[in-house]
Protein backbone atom coordinates (compact mmCIF):
# COMPACT_ATOMS: atom_id res chain seq x y z
CA UNK A 1 0.00 0.00 0.00
CA UNK A 2 2.69 2.46 0.69
CA UNK A 3 4.44 1.65 -2.32
CA UNK A 4 1.12 2.28 -4.59
CA UNK A 5 0.65 5.66 -2.04
CA UNK A 6 3.72 6.56 -3.52
CA UNK A 7 3.17 5.95 -7.09
CA UNK A 8 -0.32 8.06 -6.77
CA UNK A 9 1.68 10.84 -5.73
CA UNK A 10 4.50 11.03 -8.20
CA UNK A 11 1.77 10.31 -10.95
CA UNK A 12 -0.52 13.63 -9.54
CA UNK A 13 2.80 15.51 -9.47
CA UNK A 14 3.89 14.24 -12.96
CA UNK A 15 0.31 15.36 -14.62
CA UNK A 16 0.90 19.02 -12.73
CA UNK A 17 -2.37 17.67 -10.54
CA UNK A 18 -1.20 17.71 -7.10
CA UNK A 19 -4.31 20.00 -6.54
CA UNK A 20 -6.94 17.60 -7.58
CA UNK A 21 -5.38 14.78 -5.21
CA UNK A 22 -5.17 17.16 -2.33
CA UNK A 23 -8.70 18.24 -3.12
CA UNK A 24 -10.08 14.62 -3.41
CA UNK A 25 -10.81 12.47 -6.53
CA UNK A 26 -12.49 9.07 -7.43
CA UNK A 27 -10.74 6.41 -9.88
CA UNK A 28 -12.50 3.54 -10.73
CA UNK A 29 -14.95 3.30 -7.37
CA UNK A 30 -11.29 4.19 -4.95
CA UNK A 31 -10.99 7.44 -3.34
CA UNK A 32 -7.88 9.40 -3.57
CA UNK A 33 -6.69 12.06 -0.86
CA UNK A 34 -3.46 13.34 0.01
CA UNK A 35 -3.87 14.95 3.65
CA UNK A 36 -2.07 17.22 4.90
CA UNK A 37 -2.25 17.74 8.60
CA UNK A 38 -1.57 19.71 11.44
CA UNK A 39 -1.93 19.75 15.22
CA UNK A 40 -1.56 22.31 17.67
CA UNK A 41 1.66 22.67 20.40
CA UNK A 42 1.25 24.53 23.57
CA UNK A 43 4.40 26.57 23.86
CA UNK A 44 4.48 27.40 27.62
CA UNK A 45 7.23 29.62 27.58
CA UNK A 46 4.93 32.28 24.99
CA UNK A 47 1.90 31.26 27.33
CA UNK A 48 4.21 32.91 30.45
CA UNK A 49 5.40 35.68 28.36
CA UNK A 50 1.53 36.53 27.56
CA UNK A 51 0.72 36.48 31.12
CA UNK A 52 -0.53 32.87 31.84
CA UNK A 53 -4.45 33.50 31.14
CA UNK A 54 -6.60 31.15 30.39
CA UNK A 55 -8.25 33.00 27.98
CA UNK A 56 -4.88 33.91 26.26
CA UNK A 57 -3.88 29.86 26.21
CA UNK A 58 -5.51 29.36 23.06
CA UNK A 59 -3.56 32.08 21.47
CA UNK A 60 -0.62 30.46 22.79
CA UNK A 61 -1.03 27.36 20.34
CA UNK A 62 0.13 28.02 17.36
CA UNK A 63 -1.38 25.35 14.24
CA UNK A 64 1.88 22.93 12.57
CA UNK A 65 2.21 21.02 9.94
CA UNK A 66 1.95 16.79 10.69
CA UNK A 67 3.09 14.00 8.65
CA UNK A 68 1.17 14.40 5.11
CA UNK A 69 -0.46 11.00 4.17
CA UNK A 70 -2.00 10.11 1.18
CA UNK A 71 -5.63 8.42 1.89
CA UNK A 72 -6.86 5.24 -0.42
CA UNK A 73 -10.42 3.95 0.33
CA UNK A 74 -12.03 0.79 -1.77
CA UNK A 75 -15.35 0.95 -2.95
CA UNK A 76 -17.92 1.31 -0.29
CA UNK A 77 -15.68 1.85 2.74
CA UNK A 78 -16.60 4.15 4.87
CA UNK A 79 -15.52 8.06 5.01
CA UNK A 80 -13.89 7.61 8.60
CA UNK A 81 -11.89 4.82 8.05
CA UNK A 82 -8.68 5.98 7.91
CA UNK A 83 -5.70 3.33 6.58
CA UNK A 84 -2.69 5.88 7.64
CA UNK A 85 -2.05 4.78 10.82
Amino acid sequence: MEKIKGEVETLFLDADEFDALQNGVRVEGFSLKHVAGTRRKFNRKKFVQLGGDVQIYDLARPTVPTKAFTSIRVPGEPEETRDDE
